[in-house]
């Protein structure tokens, strides 16, 4: 048998293997109204376009924990390398055409990113997937992956703030960004974050400042400090920083107050982002300055 012959038959015996492993795995998965829990994970997707996504993740909290052993199967999942370059090349091509293309997601794909959903679906009661999903998100070989991983440690609740505080403070990592917003989603729990994330308001990677800027703004905590400092951030030069500042300001409604006169002067800012950032606010902190307010309340003067 020549070297050829060999090769393409280990290939086959893969494949063969392949497809026999995810019969069985679906053979023995929890199941719902009659579908299996793959079924509902790409239904969670909308992979078929008319999915009902509400019904699946009623699906998900029925299975309920269950799932667990699955779901985090699923969760590491990689597609075949070829599949990952012809993807990469389709959307390359339509960049250079000026066209949108993309390869469309396998099953195995929408699966996986299901996977992620259903974890954060579950939240806390998932709480014994934080390792997994913590090593996940120190994958740098898979920055896509990695990123679902720290979003969905954001749903695991108070103990999943270790692990998010070490890649925040991580000066190497990649994702600070990522993690600056999925710290907002352990709302109070996030409190020790504050002090870090006002400091990366002046980030010079301007994902970074933007993203903890509006992290502050969901979390809501400590207004004292995080107002001052958001006002600042209302002077950066990046316009992306001043929107995301602005709307982080009007989180904190009457908190705010103190922004009123540098949001106005926001509303002439050359940028789009940063003036409609500015109206939000304002409508949060100060609706009595809009002509739309009743006749006794204040016009905006800018």
């Amino acid at each position: 048998m020549s070297k050829r012959q060999r090769l393409f038959l280990l290939l086959v015996c893969a494949l063969v293997a392949g497809v026999a492993l995810m019969l069985l795995s679906r053979t023995h998965e929890p199941s719902y109204n009659g579908r299996s829990l793959s079924d509902w994970l790409v239904g969670l997707t909308n992979y078929h376009g008319d999915d009902d996504t509400d019904q699946a993740a009623e699906a998900i909290r029925q299975i309920g924990t269950n799932a667990i052993p699955y779901l985090v199967q699923y969760s590491h999942y990689t597609p075949w390398p070829l599949r990952v370059k012809a993807a990469e090349g389709i959307a390359a091509l339509g960049k250079r055409v000026g066209r949108g293309w993309r390869l469309r997601g396998s099953r195995s794909e929408a699966r996986a990113q299901g996977a992620f959903d259903a974890l954060a679906i579950l939240g806390p009661a998932a709480v014994v997937t934080i390792p997994d999903l913590t090593q996940l998100a120190a994958d740098t070989g898979d920055l896509g992956r990695a990123s679902q991983a720290i979003a969905t440690l954001g749903y695991m609740g108070a103990q999943a703030l270790s692990p998010l505080m070490a890649i925040l403070t991580n000066q190497q990592a990649r994702l600070r960004p990522q993690a600056a917003m999925s710290l907002s989603q352990l709302g109070t729990k996030a409190r020790p974050a504050v002090t870090i994330l006002i400091e990366y308001l002046r980030d010079p990677k301007e994902d970074l400042a933007a993203l903890s800027a509006m992290s502050l703004g969901k979390m809501r905590q400590e207004p004292s400090r995080v107002v001052p400092a958001l006002i600042t951030a209302l002077q950066d030069p990046r316009p992306r920083v001043r929107h995301y500042a602005a709307e982080a300001l009007g989180q904190f409604g009457d908190q705010a107050a103190s922004a009123v006169p540098a949001l106005v002067k926001l509303l002439n800012d050359p940028d789009e982002g940063p003036r409609q950032g500015a109206t939000n606010a304002l409508r949060s902190i100060a609706p009595e300055l809009f002509t739309n307010a009743p006749a006794s309340k204040r016009k905006v003067t800018n």
